[in-house]
């Protein structure tokens, strides 16, 4: 069974618009050795953004990310598929099986982003 810790991670930042670190962020995984874990262990899973200067401009948030670490990584993933309509495997199977290995976060680098807490 795979291990997976939760961790937050807190700062104050100028950000042009909260929204837009949410879609940029969340459901990426490290593409890098990151807090001495190996690629692909750390997940994105939520960005909190909470302005503290609402009248300047660009406004300043205080940011929290929020983490989890699976020991066994979160991609690639595997799962068994048959076209129901063809009966055939699709392309890039491994061996004679119905597997398929399959990207399900995009990876991105996290050392030097996260690491001023």
């Amino acid at each position: 069974m795979s291990k997976i810790r939760r961790r937050t991670i807190e700062f104050v930042g100028e950000v042009d618009d909260q929204r837009s670190i949410t879609k940029r962020w969340v459901g990426k995984i490290n593409s890098d050795t990151w807090r001495n874990d190996a690629p692909k262990t750390w997940l994105i899973v939520r960005v909190d953004c909470e302005c503290v200067t609402a009248y300047t401009r660009p406004p300043v948030y205080r940011i929290v990310w929020w983490f989890e670490y699976r020991d066994k990584g979160w991609d690639p993933f595997t799962i068994a598929y048959k076209d129901q309509a063809t009966g055939e495997r699709p392309n890039g199977l491994v061996g004679a099986t119905v597997i398929k290995d399959i990207d399900r976060y995009d990876a991105v680098e996290f050392t030097g982003k996260f690491d001023h807490e």
